[in-house]
């Protein structure tokens, strides 16, 4: 009878996805377990991860922007700065009253930067959490993050096909800039907006000073956790 009622509490208690922290250069995650304000703001350099790249307190900032909200969860982008130098970024996001949970933390890259969080929205209530860094080096390799957020925890979405789908349409002699890339929103789409470099096509002279030969367009829209490519354009 004891077995019967706790299988029985089971199925008619609510299910809650684990809240979950995304890491940089890695499919990892680890629990994102709630945390107050000044966690972040005041006291960070307490946090191991903070600790090992800061090693002392002298100069220690932390600058917190707030970029949004999505489903009445706000969203900040939090920086941690070292005699004004940036050495480490997380994106936290507000869960209860002084509750705050972090769904990304990554160091700083040497000659590399962070771009701002953006929420991207279409009117048909689909939201994207967008962010992208810049790892620097010789070729400043891009890592973008997608996710979907809602009250159980963020998912992470895959860029690729839509990227794939780009890359299929190209004219011979041209790649993506995918560091001037954008996603946009529509009313029911994303899209994701690249310009293209390289030899030009035939009777698409690029104007002097400009390395454009156009962009690719893909629309695109969330079907659970998954992204699914739509039409696509090539825009001499």
């Amino acid at each position: 009878m004891r077995l019967h009622f706790l299988l029985l509490l089971a199925a008619i208690s609510p299910v809650r996805a684990e809240w979950r922290r995304f890491l940089v250069e890695t499919t990892n995650t680890d629990p994102a377990p709630p945390h107050t304000f000044s966690y972040f703001s005041h006291d960070a350099i307490l946090r191991p991860e903070v600790q090992e790249i800061t090693q002392n307190t002298a100069g220690e900032q932390t600058e917190i922007v707030k970029i949004g909200e999505v489903r009445g969860l706000a969203v900040s982008d939090v920086t941690y700065q070292v005699r004004s130098m940036p050495v480490s970024k997380s994106i936290i996001v507000k869960t209860g009253p002084d509750e705050y949970r972090e769904i990304f933390y990554s160091p700083e890259f040497s000659g590399g930067r962070f771009y701002p969080t953006q929420i991207i929205s279409t009117s048909e209530d689909q939201t994207l959490l967008w962010f992208r860094v810049d790892k620097g080096g010789n070729r400043h390799f891009i890592e973008d993050f997608l996710f979907q957020l809602d009250p159980k925890g963020p998912t992470r979405l895959d860029l690729d096909p839509v990227l794939k789908v780009a890359n299929s349409i190209l004219p011979a002699g041209v790649d993506l800039y995918i560091w001037n890339m954008e996603l946009l929103a529509s009313t029911r789409t994303f899209t994701l907006h690249v310009p293209v470099v390289g030899s030009c096509p035939k009777g698409n002279e690029r104007p002097r000073n400009s390395a454009s030969c156009g962009v690719v367009e893909v629309d695109f829209r969330l079907e659970g956790e998954h992204i699914a490519p739509l039409g696509r354009r090539y825009i001499p």
